[in-house]
């Protein structure tokens, strides 16, 4: 017995009971012998036998009389005779969504698409008692077949109940054969869902579709504006943009999208643009293309605002500062700050980006750079601003124990002679950043720390008073 796992769905292919009226995916032989009624009978009982509620029951359904249908002789003169519409549309399904029952050795889906064309199937919207039809945003099969007669089958922009399309859900699933039928069968990138995604927010959002998108925007020969709205945003003010961005697509389609009108400064309900969205994970493919936006300006005739910020007041610099200390890409915030990027503006906290950098681990580079770049810049760092609890990046970097910041901000003009010490509670809140698995490593260089952190102070003229020795004690 063969046995066949997909996902959470387990299906049976070989039905062997000792039921006289059961019929076997193996009974190829007994189908051959059976007179056309003998297997209309086998296909009306059997058909009584499904829990329609079941979608493993259907799937083992189809299974079931794959031999029946295989060998059917004259042809039927309305499928209706034996399945209602709904019982139709519910097998039809099963078949669009497991693609399996068309790609497996025996092929029982494709068999019964074919056999639904063959006896003249077509869907129809449902009338009322008063004449009037359905609405046409409903549930409808949609088929995957290689054989062109689909076509007087298929509602290829129908919509269900949560108004997704057959694309939709071609391509949430990755199902890529599907997805370019239903392309080249003129299906409607532009209709949205529920959530107001279109077809063609998904084809940006899932890498597994990023094939089907180079495949389609061939086709079109890359005039991709007249065929999707560029700019659409779904619920959450996403737009096409924003997911090629998350999804690391190739950066020849972000810069086709640009040339058909994205819009570079278009927030989401975040107040998150597409910059802040490259910003906030600098790896190596968002850095391949953050340098997109560094020519917008010129190519595809857009200004950047370096400085939009987000529902927390987080520039694409402050996204990009947190990021680097993770994968220390120092060059992005040196492209940001020669591009405009403006370096004392505060977030929702108060916090600048030298406050930011100041709150780090580990990253002393970091610092050295944004000063480096400012000063070739000349753009004048305020290097005591205040945050909305009075914290100077002086006290950050104290309370942080990062000894050479401190050395590198008194360098630069931090004021000492208003210094004050950070009070416990500073110290006790960076202490609640640390990850559990980190305490340990970072108790162990709280002493090395705090007294390096002290002697920078002492050397550019701090005096060290008793309450300031309570604090590190």
């Amino acid at each position: 017995m063969t046995n066949f796992h997909h996902d959470e769905f387990y299906v049976n292919f070989d039905i062997d009971t000792h039921d006289k009226d059961d019929f076997d995916d193996n009974d190829s032989e007994l189908a051959e012998v059976l007179s056309d009624e003998e297997k209309l009978e086998k296909l009306k009982s059997l058909r009584e036998k499904i829990d329609w509620k079941v979608n493993k029951d259907l799937r083992r359904f189809i299974h079931q009389i794959r031999p029946l249908l295989e060998n059917w002789k004259c042809p039927l003169s309305d499928l209706r005779d034996i399945f209602r519409p709904e019982e139709i549309d519910q097998l039809v399904t099963q078949i669009v969504r497991h693609p399996w029952l068309i790609n497996n050795e025996k092929r029982p889906g494709k068999r019964f698409i074919d056999f639904l064309i063959e006896t003249g199937y077509k869907d129809r919207p449902k009338v009322d008692e008063d004449g009037k039809t359905e609405s046409p945003i409903r549930t409808t099969p949609v088929h995957w077949i290689v054989n062109k007669k689909i076509d007087q089958l298929v509602q290829v922009n129908a919509q269900d109940k949560l108004g997704n399309t057959p694309l939709h859900l071609a391509l949430n699933s990755g199902n890529k054969n599907m997805a370019e039928w239903l392309l080249s069968r003129g299906a409607n990138l532009k209709l949205a869902n529920e959530e107001e995604l279109t077809p063609f927010h998904i084809m940006c959002k899932k890498s597994i579709n990023h094939d089907i998108m180079e495949k389609w925007r061939t086709q079109v020969n890359n005039e991709i504006s007249q065929w999707v709205e560029v700019n659409a945003q779904d619920q959450l003010g996403n737009t096409p943009l924003h997911y090629a961005l998350n999804a690391s697509c190739d950066t020849n389609f972000i810069e086709l999208l640009l040339r058909n009108g994205a819009n570079v400064n278009l927030a989401n309900k975040q107040g998150l643009t597409p910059l802040h969205f490259t910003c906030q994970y600098l790896i190596q493919d968002s850095l391949r293309q953050l340098e997109i936006f560094f020519k917008v300006k010129n190519e595809f005739d857009q200004l950047v605002d370096f400085n939009a910020q987000d529902e927390f007041g987080n520039t694409p610099l402050h996204l990009a500062l947190k990021s680097a200390n993770l994968y220390e890409n120092k060059t992005a915030i040196e492209r940001l700050l020669k591009n405009g990027a403006d370096a004392n503006l505060g977030n929702e906290e108060g916090s600048t980006p030298l406050h930011i950098i100041c709150s780090r681990k580990s990253y002393d580079d970091l610092v050295k750079l944004f000063f480096e770049v400012n000063d070739e810049i000349k753009q004048a760092i305020k290097v005591d601003a205040r945050d909305k609890k009075g914290r100077t990046p002086l006290q950050l970097a104290v309370a942080n124990l990062l000894p050479i910041v401190v050395v590198v901000l008194l360098h630069h003009g931090a004021d000492l002679s208003s210094f004050i010490f950070p009070a416990e509670s500073c110290f006790a809140e960076v202490l609640k950043r640390i990850p559990a698995e980190k305490i340990c490593i970072f108790e162990s260089r709280v002493a090395s720390g705090a007294l390096g952190v002290v002697e920078k102070l002492e050397k550019g003229g701090y005096e060290l008073d008793r309450s300031d020795a309570l604090t590190r004690s």
